[in-house]
Order: structure tokens, then C-alpha cells, then sequence
């Protein structure tokens, strides 16, 4: 169930660079008719940060993990990872529920016009 939420976030996310080269975090559930549907938070802020919107999806997810409304859920965040002198774009997807802390990071570049993420290669 989980690997469905990370290929639907990735797949997502290839869509958002394509199209505009960058995304905003943003989510996705499986809900209890076990069908995939995005989400989104909005509290009013005409310009949130990247940090409010991740902890309000967290919190749709987890409330509606809670209230049976959601089987599972996970959020897509723009990143970078460094390391040395290295700085890689990257999504990283983080998976709910969580009882190991499930974030993974997958880098990916452009080339060619294309968006490659590292299990494309």
C-alpha cells in the first residue's frame, strides 16, 4: 500500500517540475475505499511557508488516520541534499502511518529537458 503512495508522490512531483520547475509540498492518501486522492491545506496565508504547509498536511493525514477516514498518507517536499561539496535536488516522501520515521529521499536532475528522478536512471 505505502509503495503506491510513493510512486503516486513521485509521479506527482514529475508532473509539478515539468510543468513549472519546482513544487510546493503537497500529499496524498488512501483512503478508506482504498482509493488514492490528493490533498492540500490552506489556512488563509496568501504566501504560508514550505514548513506550515508541511505540518497542516500532517496533520489532515494524521487526524484522518485517526478518524478511520484514511488507510495511509504520505507528503512530497521539494529538497536538497548536500554532501561534501555536493548539492543534489531530491524529493523527499514522507510515509504515515510511520512506526520507523519512513522518510525516504529520492534525488533526481534534469537533463535534456527531462526530469530524472534516481530510479529512473
Amino acid at each position: 500500500m505505502q509503495l503506491n503512495l510513493k510512486e503516486n508522490i513521485i509521479s506527482q512531483a514529475k508532473f509539478f517540475l515539468e510543468n513549472m520547475d519546482e513544487f510546493f509540498p503537497f500529499g496524498v492518501v488512501i483512503d478508506n475505499q482504498r482509493k488514492i486522492k490528493p490533498i492540500s491545506a490552506y489556512n488563509g496565508d496568501e504566501y504560508p511557508t514550505s514548513q506550515s504547509v508541511i505540518k497542516q498536511l500532517e496533520q489532515i493525514i494524521k487526524n484522518g488516520i485517526q478518524n478511520k477516514e484514511y488507510l495511509a498518507g504520505a507528503i512530497g517536499i521539494d529538497i536538497f541534499i548536500t554532501t561534501n561539496d555536493d548539492k543534489k535536488s531530491a524529493i523527499e516522501i514522507r510515509e504515515y502511518p510511520s512506526h520507523d520515521n519512513s522518510i525516504s529521499r529520492v534525488p533526481y536532475s534534469k537533463e535534456k529537458g527531462r526530469f530524472l528522478f534516481q530510479d529512473d536512471r
